[in-house]
């Protein structure tokens, strides 16, 4: 965690959901944002409990995946020890929040 504060590792640890622009992947569709999604929890579980009610909560606002934003997904699958690692990649993606 040699370039995140404490407080970013923990909201970036508990599943938090952050909005980077998608020309930070040098793939982007100007104006399409990036949502970037992780958790310490497992990919299945994560999916069904967290990802998947949010996707339906943002359909239900107007907001389709692969139209109006992309999404990006990390999990830990439990690997606590994994969530340094995953957290400083989705940092470098330059997180707007």
């Amino acid at each position: 965690m040699s370039n995140i504060g404490r407080r970013e590792f923990i909201a970036l640890a508990s599943g938090t959901v952050l909005a980077v622009p998608l020309a930070a992947l040098g793939n982007a569709q100007p104006g399409q944002p990036l949502i970037a999604w992780l958790s310490p929890g497992t990919k299945q579980a994560s999916m069904a409990n967290s990802v998947e009610p949010f996707l339906k909560g943002m359909q239900d606002n107007g907001y389709i995946e692969g139209r109006d934003f992309e999404m990006v997904y990390r999990f830990s699958e439990g690997y606590q020890e994994q969530l340094p690692t995953l957290s400083e990649e989705v940092v470098r993606l330059n997180p707007a929040l």
